[in-house]
């Protein structure tokens, strides 16, 4: 059985789309992403790119889950392929706070496994 792990992202709504590879997003929507793991998004409702034009940028809560066969590399360097194309800089993991990098994103990817083992 996958286990869990959860990310919080101070994300930019071009963010949110680039990872679901959509133009709108909505609760309970889930994607395979490399690396072996699968992404939730977690929000009560449904957003399309036309509601946030003048909006502050949305707080995303999105789970991860995987298995023993999780890529950190891979997931960590999906992650910060989406990221980097975006204005962001920085995201939590597990209510930590990090700079977006691909290096930061695998070691809070690792140490947050680490804790849980």
């Amino acid at each position: 059985m996958p286990k869990p792990m959860n990310f919080e992202m101070d994300c930019p709504f071009d963010v949110l789309c680039g990872l679901f590879e959509s133009k709108s997003v909505s609760t309970g929507m889930t994607k395979e992403v490399p690396g072996g793991a699968v992404i939730e998004y977690g929000v009560t409702q449904k957003m399309e790119r036309r509601d946030l034009l003048h909006a502050a940028e949305p707080f995303v809560h999105i789970a991860v889950s995987f298995g023993r066969d999780l890529s950190v590399g891979i997931l960590g360097g999906w992650l910060y392929d989406k990221m980097k194309k975006s204005r962001i800089q920085r995201l939590r993991i597990n209510r930590r706070e990090i700079v977006i990098s691909e290096n930061a994103i695998v070691t809070a990817i690792e140490e947050t496994i680490e804790m849980d083992e």
